[in-house]
């Protein structure tokens, strides 16, 4: 009886039992009853109920004073969510019978506020507000008095949302917070406040139209936190926090630029551009520019334009103030095409291909590189001759140089203390002390103008620079066939400070008397000079002419008497020879020379350190210039080469040559890598293959370095470089050949 009167009056009732102070709450989707207007009635039946169990059944259980109750979503809740956005979920409370409950608070929360964070304005509505990628739990707790505890969970994945992780520089970007998920009803009018951790980074500014959403500007390259407060009468505050990334415009040349680029020549480049994220950005505007516009030039569409020797950047960029822009920087080295290089004492000269532009480097004691005013005591990089003049050859003695225009022109610089210039201003007698002169011109002077040699037609067809003696053949003789002497010298023979031969004529006009028979082939070195001489041919042995020093064998005229005249013949005793061959290069090192007898190499004098390319030779002296004895040759003989070679060139105590197939080989001394085989010191008479690889037009052997000329048209020098003559900006010995520089100095 008990039993069922308890269940009439519940189901009279209908309501459970809440607290007097429970707050007035947001209706929801479901129908409700008005919780306050029946709250006496219920209190009522709740105690007539108990009054009825202690006085009718005693021995029946009294109920529960718990309404039990579970908690459903109100609408669906979201299961997933993205970073930014702003959700509203809502909950009601049912009894066991599905009726909803009103008037009661439920408790919100979030397992992970770092995730999702939750806010509640009233009993069943919660504002969720997400911050980062991951899983939480939305949790609704109903946890109260005269209630059984009940809890609704409900699991959100949060994504990555739609703002940007990188950026680009000059990039915009709008970006916004997410209301897919809301009830505007709910939530009311909101404002939002944005804010850049580094505007210099990246800039914010809030739509006009829609402050939920700013747009974001990518400045320069680096990383910033953009901030978007939320507030609002029902929310309150909440704060997102982004970290972006902003990355510069990537610049590739595609294909690869060239390093080197030859005087007069152009080429095209290009490039790729991409986005910070490797995005193609093929409508990206390409900025061309060059770092030194007297070396070359580049246009709007990459075309550059090489117009003198010199070095720099091509620059691509892409962007301009105040963005960051982004570059693309290469070097560029406007490159000489080289067509001679002449090795000299210490110091080193040559000329361009394009247009015969005269340079010199290395020791300028003497004003051997001919740069006028500039007194500078050595140039490390080529500088170029203080002249108007285009050079067709050029050479480089001990301490003088010489270079012809044509056949009309020769112009001679340096030291002139011996009259090694010819233009009359020192005597050549070393003794004669008597005659004040100006020892050296460091411009150069004029020895023949305009094929005019002291009011005689001459056509200068070649040039030999030696030690202090200078040399030219008259190719006027060759063209007419006259037997009239052809060549010239001037200068002196001897480098001490006595004279046991006389000297040469001060001038190149005198010089007559010192001249010698028809010839193609002429060359000076440090203490002699020889000549091809075709009409003294007789026997079977090629015959050339020598005058000079001789204490070495270095005329190699079989006896070490020094001559003044090229009238003694130096004879190639060489069994079986066969017919006359004509001599095709002759070259006059230090105190040996060496000539080219069909294809293979003769070489006779000084073999001090087997720069003749043999082991054995002969002793030599004593004689009064070389007061000791020492291993030479007084004839010609064969260095030891087991290739043909189609030139040579003998060096201070050194010798090399040329294959036809562009190999150089070196022999003789190597105290400072001239022989260009990677080690420095010791000698060798056994000719070897210079390292590197290169091919080679043209080798010029010096005092102590070499020098050559590449298919390339490039100049490469090794050995010796106390002074600057190696050419490649710097003092130091290299024992590979090293490319000259051609970065102006």
């Amino acid at each position: 009886m008990m039993s069922s009167m308890w269940s009439r009056l519940r189901a009279a009732s209908r309501l459970p039992v809440a607290d007097s102070d429970s707050s007035v709450t947001l209706s929801d989707t479901q129908p409700s009853r008005d919780y306050q207007s029946r709250v006496t009635a219920r209190w009522i039946a709740a105690s007539l109920v108990t009054l009825l169990v202690i006085n009718s059944c005693k021995t029946e259980l009294a109920p529960s004073s718990l309404v039990a109750v579970t908690l459903e979503q109100t609408t669906p809740w979201p299961d997933t969510l993205v970073t930014g956005e702003i959700a509203t979920v809502q909950a009601s409370v049912k009894d066991a019978d599905g009726t909803d409950i009103v008037g009661v608070d439920l408790q919100w929360s979030s397992s992970d506020s770092s995730v999702l964070q939750v806010a509640h304005p009233d009993a069943r509505t919660a504002i969720i507000a997400t911050h980062a990628t991951g899983t939480a739990t939305i949790i609704a707790r109903l946890d109260r008095d005269g209630f059984t505890s009940a809890e609704l969970r409900v699991p959100v994945v949060v994504n990555q949302g739609a703002w940007p992780g990188l950026l680009t520089v000059g990039s915009q970007d709008t970006v916004g917070v997410a209301l897919w998920h809301t009830d505007p009803a709910i939530l009311g009018a909101l404002s939002y406040a944005w804010q850049s951790s580094d505007p210099a980074v990246l800039q914010t500014n809030a739509l006009a139209a829609d402050s939920s959403k700013a747009q974001l500007t990518a400045r320069a390259s680096g990383a910033a936190d953009v901030t978007l407060a939320v507030t609002g009468p029902r929310l309150g505050r909440v704060e997102f926090r982004e970290g972006l990334a902003v990355g510069n415009v990537q610049i590739t040349a595609q294909p690869a630029w060239p390093a080197l680029l030859p005087v007069t020549e152009t080429t095209q480049l290009a490039v790729t551009v991409k986005d910070a994220g490797g995005n193609p950005l093929p409508a990206a505007t390409v900025h061309w520019s060059s770092t030194n516009l007297s070396a070359f030039t580049v246009d709007s569409t990459g075309t550059v334009t090489a117009l003198s020797r010199g070095s720099g950047e091509v620059v691509a960029s892409v962007g301009a103030p105040p963005f960051q822009v982004a570059e693309l920087r290469a070097s560029l080295v406007v490159v000489e095409l080289w067509a001679a290089v002449s090795a000299g004492g210490a110091h080193t000269c040559a000329m361009t291909a394009t247009d015969g532009t005269g340079f010199c480097w290395g020791n300028n004691a003497s004003g051997q590189l001919g740069l006028a005013v500039d007194a500078a005591p050595f140039k490390t990089r080529p500088s170029r001759i203080v002249t108007f003049h285009k050079f067709t050859d050029i050479r480089a003695g001990a301490s003088h140089s010489c270079g012809r225009e044509g056949v009309d022109n020769l112009l001679c610089w340096g030291l002139r203390n011996r009259a090694q210039l010819g233009d009359g201003i020192c005597p050549s007698n070393a003794t004669d002390f008597s005659i004040i002169c100006t020892p050296f011109a460091s411009v150069p002077v004029t020895i023949v103008n305009a094929g005019i040699l002291n009011g005689q037609q001459v056509a200068v067809n070649e040039i030999a620079a030696g030690g202090t003696l200078t040399c030219m053949v008259n190719g006027l003789h060759i063209r007419s066939s006259s037997l009239d002497p052809v060549g010239f010298c001037w200068g002196n023979l001897n480098f001490a400070n006595y004279n046991p031969l006389p000297p040469f004529d001060s001038t190149a006009a005198l010089a007559q008397a010192r001249s010698f028979p028809e010839s193609q082939v002429i060359t000076a070195g440090g203490s002699q000079a020889c000549v091809e001489n075709p009409h003294a041919f007789s026997g079977t042995g090629l015959e050339v002419q020598c005058a000079g020093l001789n204490g070495s064998g270095q005329l190699g005229d079989g006896t070490t008497t020094d001559r003044n005249t090229f009238s003694d013949v130096l004879r190639f005793d060489a069994p079986n020879l066969g017919m006359h061959q004509g001599l095709s290069d002759a070259s006059a090192g230090g105190k040996h020379a060496c000539a080219l007898l069909v294809d293979a190499v003769w070489c006779w004098g000084s073999n001090s350190s087997g720069q003749l390319g043999a082991s054995a030779a002969s002793i030599c002296g004593p004689s009064d210039w070389v007061p000791t004895a020492e291993p030479c040759s007084l004839y010609a003989i064969p260095a030891q080469l087991p290739v043909s070679v189609s030139s040579v060139s003998a060096g201070g105590e050194h010798t090399c040559a040329l294959t036809a197939t562009g190999d150089a080989w070196c022999w003789g001394s190597n105290s400072n890598g001239q022989l260009g085989r990677g080690t420095v010191g010791g000698s060798s008479p056994s000719p070897q293959v210079v390292s590197g690889g290169l091919k080679w037009l043209s080798i010029s052997t010096g005092g102590n370095h070499t020098c050559g000329v590449t298919v390339a048209r490039a100049i490469y020098c090794w050995g010796a470089n106390a002074s600057g003559q190696l050419g490649d900006g710097t003092q130091t010995d290299r024992a590979v050949p090293t490319r000259v520089s051609e970065a102006p100095q």
